[in-house]
């Protein structure tokens, strides 16, 4: 697995996201849903979600990496945020399973590479939004803990 840059190690959490089998019920996949382009595999998104995109769906970025890393440098411990929203309010159940799914394919991640590892769910939250113009919209947000050695520090490693 290649990893040199951010958004392929996203790429690579998203994959292991989506095609998670659990012991029983649906893949994240598919309790999300497709939606053309970005989404056509399940509606997680990196960065941003596209304008047009229905309910329910989740955003997956970095909001922050240890700048020193970690074993002589050739680690990185990037800190995933991940939101799944869901609307009416009422299908707040429907949005903690997404999230369900995700944290059990994170917590049984063992990568056979060993290029990422995940190192737990920092915290969850459900957010409720009590403005009128977004009562009806919920969010699941989770903040994931990961190792990355990725390819640009690790391949001058090997002299």
């Amino acid at each position: 697995m290649s990893l040199d840059s951010t958004t392929e190690v996203l790429q690579a959490v998203r994959t292991r996201l989506l095609t998670f089998t659990p012991a029983s019920g649906s893949t994240l996949a598919t309790l999300l849903g497709t939606h053309a382009g970005a989404g056509s595999d399940g509606k997680l998104y990196l960065y941003q979600a596209p304008d047009n995109v229905t309910h329910p769906y989740g955003v997956l970025r970095v909001i922050g990496r240890d700048p020193d890393g970690d074993d002589g440098q050739f680690l990185k411990k990037p800190l995933l945020e991940l939101h799944f929203y869901h609307r009416p309010r009422a299908q707040q159940a429907a949005c903690e399973a997404l999230a369900d799914r995700a944290e059990e394919a994170w917590t049984h991640w063992l990568s056979s590479s060993d290029v990422i590892s995940a190192r737990g769910v920092e915290s969850r939250a459900t957010i409720t939004y009590d403005d009128p113009a977004d009562r009806e919209l919920v969010c699941v947000r989770m903040l994931l803990k990961a190792r990355v050695a990725p390819d640009f520090l690790t391949r001058y490693a090997e002299t």
